[in-house]
This record gives C-alpha cells, sequence and structure tokens, in this order.
C-alpha cells in the first residue's frame, strides 16, 4: 500500500509484466496480470526464483496464463504483492544482522581464546582465580574498596585472594615509559593509578598494598634496589635507581611479589610498554628473588643468611628463563677470573634435557667458537673461557629444552671474564649441539688445532655411545671403551689432512661431537703473526 501510495497511482493493481515482486515470503517475476478463473478481479501470475510448496507451472484449471518450471508459479492478488525493495532492503537487513551476529561470534571467540593463552602456563588451581581477576567488569573498579570486594569475595584461601589482586594488576595496569625515561614520576597513589591505569612501580606496590589491606590481607610496601635497566655495578648501592615491590603474608607465611615486573616490560627502541605476564614473579623463591632485588630493610631478604651490599652488586643475575629450564647457580658472581694459564671456568647446574651452548665477546664483538668449549660429564656445566690479551670479556650462556621441539636457545645468564694474562692454548675444538647435552667431557688433547706429524691422546667421556670414532682423512680410528667409562686412543699420529672429527654411535643414531683444524708447525706460526684476534673462524 505504501509503495503504491508513493508512486502517485489509484489503480487497484500497479503491477507489469516483467516487475520484480515479493508475496508470501517469495521473490520472482511477473508473468502475468490480469483476470483469472480463480475469483473475481485482477491477479498477478509470478514466476518464483525458487521452488513453492503448492506451486504451479503458470496454469490453474487446465487454463494456461504464463509458462514456468512446475512448482514455481504462483497467482496472488494485488494487496498480496509488494515490489522487491521492499523484500531486498528485508534480506539485505537480515543478512546484515547475520553478519553482524558472526562477526561478534568471532569476536567473542577470539576473545576466549586470547583469555585462554593467557591462563595456559598457569597452575590448573589458579586458572579460575585468574579468569575471575581478568574478566572483572569495569563497574566494580570505581574504588579500591570495591574492586577488592569483588576480587577477592568468591575465595576463601588468603593466597587465592592474593592471586587474583596480583592477577588483576597485572593485566589491567600499564606501566608509565614515557614518565620513567623523562625522569618524572606519575601518580603513584593506589587511587591515582587505579584510576589513571598506569604508573611506575611505586604505583603498582601501593596498589597492591591497598587491595589487600581492603580485603584483609596483610602485605608491606618493599623499597630497595634492583638489577633493572639503569643499573650499573660501578656505582655505589646508594647511588643507584630506587625500586618497589611487595610482601603479603598467606596461611601464616610471608611471599615476595614483583607486580611490576610481573606484568610485562620496556621496549625502550619503540618507549612503550610490552603487557607479557610471567608467572616467575608469582612467589618467586628468596633465594631467587635476592638475585635481582635487594631491600633496604634486610629482613625482607626473608633469608637464613642475608646478603651484604657488596655481595648483591657483585652477583650474577640470571634472566627468567634460567629459573624456567629450573637451571642452578654455582658460580653466583658475576666476575670471573682467569687462572695461571689465563683459562677461565664458569660453572652451572642445568637439567639433562637442557642443551647448552656460549657465545663470547669482546667490546661488545663476537668472537670465534673456538675461544670457548663445554664439558658436562657430571651434573654440572663447564664452560672453559680462553682469552688472547688481558682485559674485560662477556660470556653469554643460552639454553634450550631439547625435549620440546618448538624451543629455541635462550639467554640464560652473562658473566664478566676478567683475563690477566693471555691463554696457553690457542684454540678449543669446535663442538655441535649434541656435545652440549649432559654426559659428555674432553680430557684430551684440549686445544682445537693439532699439528701434522704429532702424537696425543684421545681421551673423552660420552656416556651413552656404543661406539666412538676417530676421523683422520680417510682413515677412522675406534677408540677403545675403559672401565671408568671413558674412551682413550694412545699415540695417535697426526697424518696429512684438513681436519680430524669425532662422532659416537647411539641407539638413535650416529652424531658429530667434535673437529679440530689440523696444520704443520710452519703454518701454524705463520697463523699466530697473522690471525687478528677476535676474528671469526
Amino acid at each position: 500500500w505504501y509503495q503504491r501510495r508513493v508512486r502517485g497511482t489509484t489503480l487497484s493493481n500497479p503491477f507489469k509484466v516483467g516487475d520484480r515482486v515479493a508475496t508470501l515470503g517469495y521473490t520472482g517475476t511477473v508473468r502475468y496480470v490480469g483476470t483469472t478463473n480463480i475469483g473475481d478481479g485482477e491477479w498477478v501470475g509470478i514466476e518464483c526464483d525458487r521452488e513453492v510448496k503448492s506451486g504451479n507451472d503458470g496454469t490453474h484449471q487446465f487454463k494456461r496464463y504464463f509458462t514456468c518450471d512446475l512448482g514455481r508459479g504462483v497467482f496472488a492478488t494485488p494487496n498480496m504483492v509488494s515490489y522487491n525493495e521492499q523484500q531486498q532492503t528485508t534480506t539485505n537487513f537480515v543478512t546484515l544482522s547475520r553478519a553482524v551476529c558472526l562477526i561478534q561470534r568471532l569476536v567473542r571467540n577470539y576473545r576466549a581464546r586470547k583469555k585462554a593463552e593467557r591462563i595456559k602456563n598457569t597452575p590448573k588451581e589458579l586458572q579460575d582465580v585468574d579468569m575471575h581477576a581478568i574478566n572483572c567488569p569495569e563497574e566494580h573498579t570505581g574504588s579500591v574498596e570495591k574492586l577488592a570486594v569483588y576480587l577477592t569475595k568468591p575465595f576463601r584461601d588468603e593466597g587465592h585472594k592474593a592471586r587474583a589482586i596480583y592477577r588483576w594488576i597485572t593485566e589491567h595496569i600499564s606501566y608509565a615509559v614515557a614518565d620513567f625515561l623523562a625522569m618524572r614520576y606519575p601518580d603513584v597513589t593506589a587511587e591515582g593509578t587505579l584510576k589513571n591505569r598506569t604508573s611506575v612501580c611505586a604505583g603498582y606496590a601501593n596498589l597492591f598494598k591497598s587491595l589487600c589491606e581492603a580485603a584483609g590481607l596483610k602485605a608491606v610496601y618493599i623499597s630497595g634496589y634492583c638489577k633493572g635497566h639503569q643499573f650499573n655495578k660501578n656505582l655505589p648501592l646508594d647511588q643507584q635507581m630506587r625500586h618497589a615491590w611487595n610482601a603479603f603474608k598467606a596461611n601464616g607465611h610471608w611471599y615476595l611479589l614483583e607486580i611490576t615486573w610481573a606484568a610485562g616490560f620496556m621496549d625502550l627502541d619503540r618507549q612503550l610498554f610490552v603487557r607479557q605476564h610471567s608467572d616467575f614473579y608469582w612467589l618467586t623463591p628468596p633465594g631467587e628473588y635476592i638475585d635481582g632485588h635487594y631491600p633496604e630493610n634486610k629482613s625482607w631478604q626473608l633469608l637464613a643468611h642475608p646478603l651484604t651490599d657488596d655481595e648483591f652488586v657483585n652477583r650474577a643475575f640470571p634472566t627468567t628463563r634460567f629459573y624456567e629450564l629450573n637451571v642452578k647457580l654455582i658460580d653466583v658472581t658475576e666476575t670471573i677470573n682467569d687462572d695461571v694459564d689465563g683459562d677461565a671456568k664458569v660453572r652451572i647446574l642445568p637439567p639433562t634435557h637442557v642443551g647448552i651452548i656460549t657465545k663470547l665477546l669482546r667490546n661488545d664483538r663476537q668472537m670465534a667458537s673456538s675461544y670457548t668449549f663445554i664439558g658436562r660429564k657430571s651434573k654440572i656445566a663447564t664452560i672453559f673461557v680462553k682469552t688472547y690479551d688481558p682485559g674485560e670479556y662477556v660470556l653469554k650462556i643460552y639454553g634450550k629444552d631439547m625435549d620440546d621441539k618448538k624451543s629455541k636457545y635462550d639467554l640464560l645468564i652473562t658473566y664478566l671474564i676478567n683475563s690477566s694474562k693471555p691463554s696457553k692454548i690457542q684454540s678449543y675444538p669446535f663442538f655441535w649441539s649434541e656435545w652440549g647435552m649432559p654426559g659428555h667431557h674432553l680430557y684430551s688433547p684440549i686445544q682445537g688445532l693439532l699439528c701434522i706429524g704429532k702424537v696425543y691422546t684421545f681421551k673423552i667421556f660420552v656416556a651413552e655411545a656404543t661406539k666412538v670414532m676417530l676421523v683422520m682423512g680417510k682413515t677412522n680410528i675406534a677408540l677403545e671403551k675403559q672401565s671408568d667409562g671413558n674412551w682413550l686412543k694412545e699415540n695417535v699420529q697426526i697424518e696429512e689432512c684438513n681436519e680430524i672429527k669425532i662422532a659416537a654411535v647411539y641407539t638413535k643414531g650416529a652424531k658429530g661431537l667434535l673437529r679440530f683444524e689440523v696444520e704443520d708447525k710452519k703454518k701454524i706460526k705463520l697463523i699466530k703473526k697473522t690471525h687478528k684476534p677476535g676474528q671469526m673462524g
């Protein structure tokens, strides 16, 4: 009716053959307009776009009015027919509504997956706590008291209450990178941090303390020093940048907490905060926490024998990956001095499934791999370092979970090697990644450059090998297994060849372990004169 009035016609039947129309939920094309034997008045014959239940082929009572496929013809009075623009609008609206619903469903699924990813590495008993905190509705964040009630109300355990507060802060408070770089303080009160959703360490710590107190938990604000971006081991501790973190009491015990670092990290190149939750800073053991955090009040070290200022400054500072892989420190001081031969040794204790590789730098320049060597006969991994002249070197140790095929070598810890004299060893043998696994140790020859015509004793420990071979040019020499588990071959005279390899046969197959370079004495003297220290081999 509306369309007919708009068209300015008073005809009882405004339709003509060829019009696109809609009727009874079907769309089609007008094929006939006029009287029929169906009833009085004019009728509209329509060929529908799809088959209609009880449809015809354009005939009624054996009289044909138009021709179409059987089941697609219908007759309707004009008041039952409308132009297809309305139907198209309705169809478009329905289509759009369906598209909107699909997009909304996809967005919900995406958000659900992201939320699931945030807790995938979370202990199972804490996942419900985390989801409750992460999904906190905005209407419950108007005040510290209101937020504390919402976060902790579902839980009876004090640890779960503190966890909910911790996870809400790590998920919703961003670090004020611009203020930090400009050396200015934003609002660090609990109320200001909650309102602005951004602050520095003091704001994180104040908000956690206030939320805990509002929930009836005991928590303290700890002030001290940390080995962060601007830590300088050459400055006295009282001249270092200050830091703040927390401790809270749950079920009769005090626990340390570093919410600022748990929330993410600063990308200094782009000058922005990257949110990346790390559970390492949730209930960190005091013996590990002290590697990077030193409280003014030493009692908050929570150690039976607290560290002194100098012990903290000189202590090595592992990465979080170091602890995630369950590696332990043996040499705890960051600076390692060389021995009387000009060599240095660094020891760590990695699990058996963790592979180890190293990198040595001098003046920010990576040196050849022959300057470091690894031995892992026992559980202890010993890294041997040689130097070419006195000075300070940087040793980086990397680790990888060999059981995880998708993992890569990540930085575990950095040591400073203080060399007082050049090493007597010219180079170490090159080693393949298998050598960085437990059960491998080289006794002799330890040098990586062997002389043609000279006689050497090859003694090596390979724990799980069934056979160990020495490959010298076209000659293969089998080492003999000793009663103590070592593999030995004495009086091996070096033939003229480019290199010597040691390979081992395991139940899982053969693996290359070590490679020695071979030169005659005259060429070695020439190399000593022309080789540039630090040059990549």
